[in-house]
């Protein structure tokens, strides 16, 4: 939260200085820094709720019915990782299951999914070396598959940083970055 709103407060105060001129481009180039940062205060402080949320002992309810496929789309479509221009997305989908009807609540599934695919294309980053991007690009795999206990399975794969296999189960912890 610290970066945005310091580039936010450092707008504020060179648009609130007097006797300073600005051009079209520079109030352009302002405004539009001021709504991405704004955009990605409201995006942490929203995680943040949903963290809150995930953590409180309230019964998420499963009054919804859906398909895997529904779930998919919708979590694909609000992270847009289709359009990311470093990676390449692959989506696949179980033909057993796709038109699967399961009760879950829509909306926190769609937002697991979009968080999942959101750290995935955030840290899946495009090589630096253009000949090693064209060999060896950057990739982001969704796959939904049944297990053998009746259940499904929604697997977010990626060829980004990873995390050490010691370090793994802190990804379970609060407030963790690795």
């Amino acid at each position: 939260i610290r970066t945005p709103l310091n580039i936010l407060s450092g707008f504020t105060q060179v648009l609130t200085t007097s006797g300073i001129a600005l051009d079209e481009k520079a109030k352009e180039e302002i405004k539009k820094n001021i709504t991405d940062n704004t955009n990605r205060i409201t995006d942490v402080v929203n995680k943040m709720l949903d963290l809150s949320d995930a953590s409180s002992s309230t019964v998420i309810e499963r009054n919804d019915v859906a398909t895997p496929e529904q779930l998919v789309s919708l979590a694909v479509e609000e992270s847009k990782i289709t359009s990311a221009q470093h990676l390449f997305f692959e989506l696949n989908i179980d033909a057993s299951v796709k038109e699967l009807q399961i009760h879950t609540n829509e909306k926190q599934a769609t937002r697991l999914l979009t968080l999942l695919l959101d750290n995935a294309c955030k840290f899946t980053k495009p090589s630096h070396n253009p000949l090693s991007h064209r060999n060896n690009p950057q990739e982001v795999r969704l796959f939904v598959k049944p297990t053998d206990n009746h259940q499904l399975e929604f697997i977010v794969e990626d060829t980004g940083i990873g995390i050490k296999p010691d370090e793994a189960e802190h990804i379970f912890e609060e407030i963790v970055q690795l």
